[in-house]
């Protein structure tokens, strides 16, 4: 019994370190992610931020895109893109934003993008954007229906 429990344990040993091995690998060569994203309310809208890899190569641009169906986008062309920018390694960026509709929430993924057009992994960030309340009423006059 106990080799049989030894044998069983060794195979899922040898597949989680496969599968780890595989989730490496997925991202060999891909650029280094971006870190510290974050969606922060602003005054006419959200401010998103982030951090380039230190150790991001030349000609890597950042580009962030959102969804709206709950589901945060998988790669660079999934959802509507938001912000694209081409930033020295290891800087810190603050880009302004205003979501097109009020009310909604919003998932955010940033990816680093080479030349080639290989992704990092995506960082992650969702915000709703609050409902704006409706203008100030003017001219307002009572009529009486019953008279």
């Amino acid at each position: 019994m106990r080799t049989g429990t030894w044998k069983t344990r060794t195979v899922r040993l040898a597949l989680l370190g496969a599968l780890a091995f595989a989730s490496a690998r997925a991202f060999a060569g891909s650029p280094a992610p971006v870190s510290g994203f974050s969606v922060a309310p602003a005054d006419d809208g959200w401010v998103m931020g982030w951090t380039t890899s230190p150790q991001q190569a030349e000609g890597v641009k950042v580009v962030v895109v959102a969804r709206t169906d709950g589901r945060f986008p998988e790669n660079p062309t999934d959802g509507e893109p938001v912000a694209q920018r081409l930033d020295p390694p290891g800087t810190s960026i603050s880009e302004p934003y205003a979501p097109p509709t009020s009310g909604e929430t919003y998932s955010y993924s940033a990816f680093a993008v080479d030349e080639s057009g290989t992704a990092s992994a995506p960082a992650h960030a969702e915000a709703t954007m609050p409902l704006q309340p409706p203008g100030t009423v003017q001219n307002l006059r009572r009529t009486d229906l019953g008279s």
